[in-house]
């Protein structure tokens, strides 16, 4: 992407962040309380988990993530996106 002046910059930042509240709408609208994360979580992600009452969980060990999972009844994804009441737990 080139950017040749400050609102190319803001009409990409605005984009990004349309996006990015997007993804967490959708989330939240198919019922999830609590998202658990095996890694980092952006900054702006962040925010819009906190707009929606959306409770983030990091788990760096990627054995302990499975054994949330599994004890819930969860599936792990690793698309972002709302997940499907199957995958849910």
């Amino acid at each position: 992407m080139l950017i040749k002046n400050a609102d190319d910059l803001m009409n990409y930042t605005k984009g990004e962040e349309d996006h990015a509240e997007a993804i967490v709408k959708s989330i939240a609208e198919s019922g999830v309380k609590v998202v658990v994360c095996g890694g980092s979580v952006a900054d702006i992600m962040l925010h819009y988990m906190e707009k929606y009452k959306l409770m983030v969980v990091k788990v760096m060990s990627k054995f302990e993530l499975r054994r949330l999972a599994r004890c819930v009844g969860a599936i792990q994804l690793t698309r972002l996106g709302a997940p499907t009441a199957e995958e849910m737990g």
